[in-house]
């Protein structure tokens, strides 16, 4: 039972340890989308501009 027990602890923490990864990974991924969007729309600024000086 006792080694049942520990086996199903060990289980327990390399699953966390896996959920934990993917939360940083999802939290990486935000953040990567956040710049992006941000670049993007920074672009269109930019790009705005530049019609605006050729006018």
């Amino acid at each position: 039972m006792i080694n049942q027990n520990e086996r199903l602890q060990k289980k327990l923490s390399i699953t966390l340890a896996a959920l934990e990864e993917i939360s940083k990974s999802e939290e990486k991924i935000k953040l990567g989308c956040l710049v992006y969007s941000g670049a993007t729309f920074d672009a269109k600024i930019a790009r705005k501009a530049l019609k605006d000086i050729g006018r």
